[in-house]
């Protein structure tokens, strides 16, 4: 299961012969069988998950969103309940070795002291036209993946704050308009019962952060 988000289906953005959405059937699927998620099992990293980025941009890349979250990160503003971002691509990997094989970085950590909570952030650019279950499953597998004692410990956070997992993706930009959409009722379901309530950007907000 910690490498499903990863399948090719999850990502199918149409519709199949008898006139259903793809990520419905999947949706509805995992609805069925949450249960399968509680196969994930931690990975520790050895080395602890606070690796001191300091947020220099350096020369902009094709990775556009590792740019993005830089961006977001550098700006230290609070966003719409998401908090203080406090680390981005914050690594998952210990060794090189079959375990960690596909393993990936949190593209950005947030805290939200008022809620006494930590986000993992999946953030996608303005034109990502990946699905919004496919977003919603990476960042909650990394959720399952991560243990949060020794992340906690690592940013010198609370331990009684709480954990969770959200998409952070652009007001009116595809997974959005997913999300909001009346027949995606299997997903917003999923995402209910996952608590992994997205969190929408606006693309103005980026463009007055990057004009600081």
């Amino acid at each position: 299961m910690k490498s499903f988000y990863q399948a090719s289906f999850v990502n199918y953005r149409g519709m199949t012969k008898d006139k259903e959405l793809y990520t419905e059937i999947v949706a509805e699927w995992l609805l069925d069988n949450l249960h399968c998620f509680d196969s994930i099992q931690p990975i520790e990293r050895e080395q602890g998950y606070n690796v001191h980025h300091t947020g220099e941009m350096g020369e902009k890349t094709n990775r556009a969103e590792e740019y993005l979250a830089k961006l977001l990160f550098n700006s230290r503003i609070e966003y719409d309940g998401i908090g203080t971002y406090i680390d981005y691509q914050t690594p998952l990997k210990s060794n090189r070795n079959e375990k960690n094989k596909g393993l990936g970085k949190i593209d950005l950590l947030s805290r939200n002291d008022k809620s006494k909570t930590v986000y993992i952030l999946e953030l996608k650019r303005p034109d990502s036209t990946e699905t919004m279950l496919r977003c919603v499953l990476e960042a909650y597998t990394y959720l399952k993946i991560i243990p949060k004692n020794k992340l906690f410990k690592s940013f010198d956070i609370d331990p009684f704050y709480k954990l969770k997992s959200s998409p952070l993706v652009f007001l009116n930009g595809y997974q959005y308009n997913e999300y909001i959409h009346p027949d995606r009722k299997f997903l917003r379901a999923l995402i209910k019962e996952l608590d992994s309530h997205p969190f929408f950007i606006k693309e103005s907000t980026v463009f007055q952060i990057t004009q600081q």
